[in-house]
């Protein structure tokens, strides 16, 4: 199964198609991942500097630490997914770029036109084959960014300081 019948230009539309639509992905992915971020940030600012919230009694406050442990690792469970997504549509809109601008001088052969499904960390999808190679070629270049590896680290570090929090506030009212 091909797009587009041998010698016809639609291949460009399809093309703009796609990129247009994994750039909207993109941009889309990127609004959640900062909202859920920020939501998270200042949830965490607000139980950090919240006295009544460590004054409960242990029992208590172990619940507190046991639930932001598990928020926190929700969250960043969902920021992840959506970064992972974020990457996929990254490379496929960068994949499409790409081959737009390529057959502008030359033209695909049937066999780059031909659909194949793709295998992404995502659900499987049908793509031509030329975009499909090139997805390959720049997933193994971009496996982790280093933008997801400081989302990470943040979250990471907020979780240090809300489980510091509340260790420390368990010690201090123990004694």
């Amino acid at each position: 199964m091909t797009i587009v019948k041998k010698g016809e230009p639609d291949y460009h539309v399809y093309i703009l198609a796609v990129w247009s639509q994994h750039d909207a992905y993109f941009a889309h992915k990127e609004n959640i991942i900062y909202a859920a971020t920020s939501i998270y940030a200042t949830a965490v600012a607000y139980a950090l500097i919240t006295e009544s919230l460590w004054k409960v009694p242990v029992p208590e406050q172990s619940v507190i630490i046991f639930v932001s442990i598990q928020l926190t690792a929700f969250v960043f469970n969902f920021v992840k997914w959506q970064l992972t997504n974020r990457r996929i549509a990254g490379i496929i809109s960068e994949s499409s770029q790409f081959l737009s601008h390529q057959w502008l001088t030359t033209p695909p052969s049937p066999n780059d036109l031909e659909l194949i499904e793709l295998e992404t960390e995502g659900s499987p999808m049908r793509y031509p084959r030329a975009i499909a190679g090139k997805y390959v070629e720049l997933n193994q270049v971009s496996k982790v960014s280093e933008f997801e590896n400081k989302i990470t680290v943040l979250f990471w570090i907020l979780a240090s300081l809300l489980t510091l929090r509340g260790l420390h506030s368990i010690f201090v009212s123990s004694l």
